[in-house]
């Protein structure tokens, strides 16, 4: 029997590098992630930051990254640069 691919691409951990950021502020957002399926992948990565947690569907895109030969068990590290000028405080 011949092994079908499977496509399972995880996201491992997602890491602000500052504690605190204002308006204003840049913010570098680490997203990692891992593949954990059986053949090498392409994976696409979308950051969304939501405007107000109360509100559903108001999320918007900090960033798109696309990830190019990712290898069956290898993880890797994207770096988002977030410019919160403008973002309700």
């Amino acid at each position: 029997m011949e092994n079908l691919p499977v496509n399972d691409v995880a996201v491992v951990s997602i890491k602000c590098h500052q504690t605190c950021v204002y308006v204003g502020d840049l913010a570098e957002i680490d997203v990692t992630i891992k593949n954990e399926g059986n053949f090498v992948d392409n994976v696409s990565i979308t950051l969304y930051a939501d405007k107000d947690a109360h509100i559903l569907l108001d999320e918007f895109v900090i960033g798109t990254v696309t990830v190019f030969g990712l290898q069956p068990g290898t993880e890797k590290s994207v770096t988002f640069s977030w410019n919160t000028t403008g973002v309700p405080s």
